[in-house]
């Protein structure tokens, strides 16, 4: 698997917190107060480093 955890690995890792797996992967949703905040946590998502081929997929709706 090249590095990458099982869903029981990640489920019982420290830093997993609102985090789920489900089929696609790991999952979460994160609430913000308007959709200027979600598109600016989307934003700072997509600066982050280190997810190299892996980029997440955001879903970006008016409650989060």
């Amino acid at each position: 698997m090249d590095g990458m955890l099982s869903p029981k690995g990640f489920q019982e890792a420290d830093a997993s917190g609102r985090w789920r797996v489900l089929g696609d992967g790991a999952c979460a949703f994160f609430k913000t107060g308007s959709m200027r905040e979600a598109a600016e946590f989307a934003a700072a998502v997509a600066d982050l480093p280190g997810a190299g081929p892996h980029r997440p997929d955001l879903d970006l709706r008016s409650e989060g």
